[in-house]
């Protein structure tokens, strides 16, 4: 550590040792005297609101705030401090201040401002979370977030008029923007050879939480592939921290039962002795298909997908958009198509009505969703929610599936999000095809994937705003007949072209067509 570093970690261990004792008039008197650079003390804030020490980092802000100090850290922790203490005077003045200094910046510079308040934010986010009424907590965060997202400004302009739905317009648009992936099925009435399949998936939706529910993924593939005349099983993966015993299993199962396909969670072959085990495995059965499917393509590196696809025959994802998919090793390997469902969950039977459903969870990474409810509450737009926090139901896999699924058949009208953690809206869930898999009528939030596989204003409909959801909202309560119509066309359209038999039709010629 160098003797800056040291210096600084003193400062740190002396603010924090004021606060532990709840003695704000000794850090005040001890950061008044204090001769340390702004910028250290602007640290200081930081440190305190990621610990979170909101009234240690509140009283300091305030003070350097006094001074003359112009920091976005200390804005923020302005409106953060007089939103925990009700000063309502600091709460517009900490979020004129940010609106003021991130704006004069130029684009780049806006980029690092959020960057920094961005482990800020998502803390805040988490609080907010575990309130037991979202509505208010979500939409405060809301502005403070707008401040430095101008993105979110636009998207929650909460006075837009909506204008009224186009349903014609909306289809000729969808139409232009629709670039179906190319699907390839084997020929009406071919013969299809008896495969067999080990399918290796993680066990849980987190294997890294305790008392997480298990991952349906892995009983819904085999489902599809028995359905379709394969001979599958699954084999369940623990992941955290035993991917190297993970690896072994499935070497070892690979070896003793024979299969002629593997279809492999691909993130296993993102750790290096897992790849050597089933580089070992592979040489011992020459003729074995080894499948690599992501379930988050995304969130992994271009790196590890190099490394991890060269060891895979076929790379399956969800998300055709992704710009690593483009890589000359891997472009060839690469096969795009949803994931089975497990079964057909036929059509529309409950007539539509005006109320939107959502059945998911939100947390840190996803908080948008969080806002989009709590603004569709405050304007009284009809919604139901069923959260879920991915915790252990006690029931097979399976069973719970088809209960989350019954849900969205029984909501009706199933409204789905898709902006990351990052506020980028390209990538899929698997949300927009169980919504339409179920005869639910989608509402979903624009996503360029979806035109990858669906045509907006045909088969659901899309919104970039808050102004087009309350159009949207309005559309299904005023015209709901034309509403009825996008609803049946999306789920026919979805069961004539991924239902599971197409689906491990598709999969069967990507493998050996």
């Amino acid at each position: 550590m160098s003797q800056q570093d040291a210096a600084i970690a003193e400062v740190q261990r002396a603010i924090f040792a004021y606060v532990a004792r709840n003695d704000y008039a000794g850090l005040q008197d001890y950061v008044i005297a204090s001769n340390e650079h702004p910028d250290t003390l602007v640290s200081m804030v930081w440190a305190l609101l990621d610990a979170p020490h909101v009234r240690g980092a509140y009283l300091m802000a305030k003070l350097l705030n006094l001074n003359g100090m112009v920091n976005p850290v200390v804005s923020f922790a302005l409106y953060c401090g007089g939103k925990a203490l009700g000063n309502s005077e600091d709460v517009e003045l900490g979020k004129r201040l940010l609106r003021e200094q991130f704006d004069r910046q130029p684009p780049e510079m806006q980029k690092r401002t959020y960057d920094a308040l961005e482990p800020l934010i998502l803390q805040q986010i988490s609080l907010a979370l575990g309130e037991p009424e979202l509505t208010q907590p979500m939409l405060s965060l809301l502005d403070i977030v707008k401040q430095v997202a101008p993105d979110l400004r636009a998207r929650f302009d909460f006075e837009a008029v909506p204008v009224p739905l186009d349903v014609e317009d909306l289809k000729v648009k969808g139409r232009a923007a629709t670039r179906l992936t190319p699907l390839i099925g084997p020929k009406e009435g071919a013969p299809r050879a008896p495969r067999k399949a080990i399918v290796a998936f993680r066990e849980f939706v987190f294997p890294h939480f305790h008392n997480s529910r298990l991952l349906e993924q892995g009983p819904t593939m085999v489902n599809c592939l028995n359905g379709y005349g394969w001979n599958a099983r699954f084999h369940g993966l623990e992941f955290n921290k035993h991917e190297i015993q993970d690896a072994e299993r499935v070497a070892a199962a690979c070896l003793a039962e024979r299969p002629d396909v593997l279809i492999l969670d691909a993130v296993l072959l993102h750790f290096p002795r897992p790849i050597e085990l089933i580089v070992e495995m592979r040489k011992k059965m020459p003729d074995l298909k080894i499948v690599g499917l992501y379930f988050d393509a995304w969130s992994c590196s271009p790196k590890q997908l190099r490394i991890a696809g060269a060891h895979f025959d076929v790379i399956w994802t969800v998300t055709p958009d992704l710009e690593h998919w483009k890589m000359p090793e891997i472009a060839h390997k690469v096969f795009q198509a949803p994931l089975p469902r497990g079964g057909d969950f036929g059509g529309p039977i409950l007539p539509l009505q005006n109320k939107l459903h959502f059945s998911g969870g939100i947390a840190a990474y996803n908080w948008h969703r969080g806002i989009w409810i709590a603004a569709m509450r405050q304007a009284n737009i009809p919604i139901e929610t069923h959260m879920s926090a991915f915790i252990d139901d006690k029931l097979p896999a399976l069973e719970s599936y088809v209960a989350y699924m019954r849900r969205i058949a029984d909501g009706r009208c199933c409204i789905n999000f898709s902006m990351r953690q990052n506020m980028t809206t390209f990538s899929l869930t698997a949300r927009s095809f169980e919504a339409l898999a179920t005869g639910a009528l989608l509402v979903q939030e624009s996503c360029p994937e979806m035109d990858c596989y669906f045509t907006a204003g045909e088969h659901y409909l899309p919104f970039s705003n808050f102004a087009e959801l309350r159009a949207i909202a309005n559309f299904i309560a005023e015209q709901p007949a034309e509403a009825e119509k996008i609803r049946r066309a999306g789920n026919a359209f979805y069961r004539s072209r991924y239902h599971d038999n197409k689906i491990a039709g598709y999969f069967d010629q990507a493998l050996y067509g």
